[in-house]
């Protein structure tokens, strides 16, 4: 640990030479994401991709490349966008204006029936907190990332069914829980898909098997692919 890290948990009342320090394990990168070109332009003409949800680190994310892919990737949109006179500059035509109208008509319909649903706004947060946790972290499973997958879609096409809201208040963790289920599906489904093509264990996640070899430590209690 370098320095300056030594001193900055020196100033947080954790002093490394004589104090442990707790390490925990949290999801930080996706190794992968939409296929973009030297200008970070996705295949849809006008639509940009910058930073993580781009693909330019690929399967292995080399340490560091996470803020030079953001900075590099937004400069060079950002010149590309100045330069190109055929990319629209914030101007809608009458069909972007009309899709845009009838998306919003539709998120404000799907407030209005959100007062018949069984669970709770939070039980239904902790329910999907628990399930990304339990099937998409370090140790993953096909079984359960499937059986996951599958929840999350059924709460999604019945989402007004299963999420209650009974105050106004409540209105924008009712959205952010829809983008969070619609972000846990598109993760989920890319985990699945990974796993039938025949993938396993890597540096970011450990695929459990039934018929794998044993990990490397007697204790460990899982089987990898």
């Amino acid at each position: 640990m370098n320095e300056l890290a030594i001193h900055f948990y020196q100033e947080h009342g954790v002093d490394l030479y004589q104090d442990k320090l707790e390490i925990a394990i949290c999801a930080q990168h996706n190794n992968g994401g939409l296929a973009v070109d030297h200008h970070w332009q996705t295949n849809v003409k006008g639509f940009f991709a910058v930073g993580e949800v781009a693909g330019t680190h690929g399967v292995t994310r080399p340490g560091g490349s996470a803020l030079n892919a953001g900075q590099v990737g937004s400069t060079r949109a950002a010149e590309y966008i100045a330069h190109d006179k055929n990319i629209s500059t914030g101007r809608m035509n009458d069909s972007m204006k009309n899709a845009c109208r009838e998306r919003a008509e539709q998120v404000i319909q799907l407030l209005a029936g959100a007062n018949h649903g069984t669970k709770s706004l939070s039980e239904a947060w902790k329910e999907a907190t628990r399930r990304m946790s339990q099937c998409g972290g370090m140790i993953r499973n096909k079984e359960e990332v499937k059986k996951a997958l599958d929840e999350t879609e059924y709460v999604l096409i019945n989402y007004l069914q299963y999420v209650s809201v009974t105050n106004i208040s409540q209105a924008s963790l009712f959205y952010h829980l829809y983008d969070t289920l619609l972000a846990q599906k598109v993760y989920l489904t890319s985990m699945y898909d990974y796993l039938m093509r025949k993938g396993g264990s890597r540096g970011s996640a450990l695929y459990t098997s039934s018929t794998g070899k044993k990990a490397g430590r007697k204790d460990a209690g899982f089987v990898y692919m």
